[in-house]
């Protein structure tokens, strides 16, 4: 219910956050910038989200549309969102909505919702009402982008190797086809 700092390493704070922050903003958040506009460090005030329906266009990261829609559920009056623009990494997108859809809420789009390994474009208009989130178990699978730097260590210094295990190289994260690459390129997985 009080205000929440939020702050990080230096690299976070070189990180432009000015989407995330307008998108919050736009949603009802009140967000104060302690250090330079649209980065970290950050004071948010509690209260919870208005939500309501918002024209998005280019955003520097997918994250900040996926956080929106994360959200939206627990917001007062849920999210519609307008993308203006063809969003930032589509296929993290559609990820994010098929994970809403698992956990059984209501997700209304302007277009079906392609296969996990679709390179398809991302939708135009996105609904996501107020509704009720059920608790349950879920298995989240392992981070593909941070995975792909030990796999490309591996591959480079002769007669090592690494288990990444539970990461499937196919299934909606794009940075997975980063271990095909190195296939392509003669390592063996």
């Amino acid at each position: 219910s009080g205000p929440v700092r939020i702050d990080g390493a230096e690299g976070l704070r070189r990180r432009p956050m000015q989407d995330g922050i307008a998108v919050l903003r736009a949603l009802g958040a009140t967000i104060r910038e302690s250090g330079d506009p649209g980065r970290l460090p950050l004071e948010v005030a509690g209260g919870g989200l208005r939500g309501g329906r918002i024209a998005v266009g280019e955003t520097t990261s997918s994250q900040f549309l996926s956080a929106c829609l994360l959200v939206a559920p627990a917001t007062s009056h849920g999210v519609e969102l307008e993308l203006t623009a063809p969003p930032t990494s589509a296929p993290y997108l559609w990820m994010t909505l098929r994970v809403l859809r698992e956990a059984g809420l209501i997700v209304e789009l302007d277009r079906e919702l392609p296969g996990k390994d679709s390179t398809a474009g991302g939708p135009t208009r996105i609904r996501v009402p107020r509704q009720p989130i059920n608790a349950r178990a879920w298995a989240i699978e392992p981070d593909a982008s941070s995975a792909i730097f030990l796999a490309a260590a591996a591959a480079i210094v002769p007669g090592s190797s690494i288990l990444l295990a539970r990461l499937p190289r196919s299934g909606g994260q794009p940075d997975a086809a980063a271990i095909d690459s190195l296939v392509r390129k003669g390592a063996t997985v």
